[in-house]
């Protein structure tokens, strides 16, 4: 797998979401932000969590039902970054997202819950 430059990507994303007022592309850009920081495995998928989650708080009378889908993007987003190295974890999250209904990202998290537990396959003996 290709290693991405998460700090490059991260700056560029930044400066276009500097001076916008729209909150729509802001949520993009941090979902964005996200989703490259948990692929590049970056150690600052925290503080995009912490980004993406302030945003959300910041603009959720804005968007009425909209921060719903942003709520349950965010809340599973967190229970996939910490079940990454847990098998037992990503069976019970990759269960719930299969069940779940589809919702903008769902796809995005059923494909990275697969991959990690691709990667902790039972050993044979």
């Amino acid at each position: 797998m290709q290693r991405r430059d998460f700090t490059s990507a991260s700056r560029h994303l930044m400066q276009a979401s500097h001076n916008r007022t729209d909150a729509y592309f802001g949520f993009a850009v941090r979902e964005l932000m996200l989703k490259i920081a948990f692929e590049s495995e970056d150690p600052s998928v925290d503080a995009c969590i912490d980004m993406f989650r302030k945003h959300l708080e910041r603009h959720q009378r804005q968007i009425g039902e909209q921060a719903l889908l942003f709520k349950k993007f965010l809340d599973y987003f967190r229970l996939l970054e910490r079940a990454r190295h847990d098998r037992a974890a990503l069976e019970v999250l990759l269960g719930r997202l299969l069940e779940e209904e589809k919702f903008p990202a769902r796809k995005w998290l059923l494909a990275m819950a697969r991959q990690c537990l691709g990667r902790h396959a039972p050993r044979a003996v």
